[in-house]
């Protein structure tokens, strides 16, 4: 994430972060746009001054520092545990640069507890759930890992995903730092993606038919400006982001959906997935248990019933369908009227994204 390598961990209350950072004195070969020759297995390797710290990222139930909003809409505020740093940091500014990157990527600006109270008066369902699901938040990611992540994940499973995911880095991503004897990569460069050679290196990597569309949409985001040109999209419409999006290769509805909710700030896009689908038909719409397969029709009924924020699809009503569907622990007395049954089918979904 931007750059460097986080170790995170949480309590209720808290996100701990540790950062490894790259050298600050990097070599000329790290400096260049992400260029690599992918003829050869030749990476190059960047000089690492590893540099760390932890300190506690507090949400809104926090007593320490209480940062306000700058937004018109919510007086709300999110709290933030920063009176201590500046002692134990040597950069004040990098660590505010730290706070700055954790802040944006768990949308620590977004009112939850606003929005939980409006959703618990509208709906029954969430408001009987949650309570025990609570502090969900969705990402703001970077659009270029993104959008590539997500084309690695159509018609696939969460290990598979991952494992590209990972080769991506490893064989196209510039290095970062080694920590615990291991090398990390950053996401690569759309233009990296873009270069001749890499649909061959990455069909050796067992990519199949996605080697194609990554490299093709690559080229096309590359033709429209690259990142700039993603990034652009959060200033327009969520119907103008999606309709580019999905002029890209492998891109279709749910793709373009998840990339315009989880790094365009479109936050009406409701992506529709398995899980999403079965969530909706079971609480919601029930005409759609009668549906065999997800058609475009059926997916566009599943939108308006989340007007304006589908942050709330992501929440915890729908955590909770996913979790009974994997048959994982015991829930409070008062939810164990929510559980489904544990077919085979249902084990099978859970395992889908």
């Amino acid at each position: 994430m931007a750059g460097k390598v986080w170790y995170l961990k949480q309590d209720d209350f808290n996100v701990f972060y540790q950062v490894f950072e790259p050298s600050v004195n990097k070599s000329k070969e790290s400096e260049k746009k992400c260029s690599q020759d992918f003829s050869q297995d030749k990476k190059p390797f960047v000089g690492i001054e590893c540099y760390t710290q932890e300190e506690s990222l507090k949400e809104s139930c926090c007593r320490h520092i209480k940062l306000e909003h700058a937004q018109k809409e919510s007086k709300a505020a999110s709290h933030l545990q920063t009176d201590h740093l500046a002692a134990r940091v040597p950069d004040n500014m990098m660590q505010e640069d730290y706070v700055g990157i954790l802040r944006e990527y768990f949308q620590l600006e977004v009112d939850i507890e606003n929005l939980y109270e409006k959703w618990s008066a509208e709906d029954a369902y969430f408001k009987s759930v949650a309570g025990n699901f609570g502090g969900i938040r969705l990402l703001r990611q970077d659009p270029v890992e993104n959008l590539f992540s997500f084309i690695c994940a159509s018609n696939n499973n969460i290990a598979r995903i991952s494992s590209m995911v990972e080769k991506l880095c490893d064989h196209f991503g510039r290095p970062i730092t080694e920590v615990n004897g291991r090398l990390y990569h950053d996401f690569p460069c759309v233009d990296v993606l873009a270069q001749d050679g890499v649909q061959k290196k990455l069909r050796e990597l067992g990519f199949g038919y996605r080697a194609e569309f990554i490299v093709s949409s690559a080229k096309s985001v590359m033709e429209k400006g690259g990142l700039s040109w993603l990034l652009s999209l959060r200033c327009g419409s969520f119907e103008k982001a999606r309709s580019e999006l999905m002029k890209l290769r492998g891109v279709g509805e749910k793709v373009a959906d998840c990339v315009c909710l989880m790094s365009l700030d479109k936050t009406c896009a409701v992506p529709v997935d398995t899980h999403v689908w079965k969530f909706a038909a079971k609480h919601y719409l029930p005409a759609l248990k009668m549906a065999k397969t997800l058609t475009t029709k059926r997916y566009q009924e599943i939108s308006p019933k989340f007007p304006g924020h589908a942050y709330r699809m992501q929440s915890p009503a729908f955590c909770l369908y996913v979790y009974l569907l994997g048959g994982q622990g015991k829930l409070p007395g008062h939810l164990l009227g929510c559980q489904t049954l544990h077919s085979p089918e249902s084990r099978a979904l859970s395992s889908g994204l």
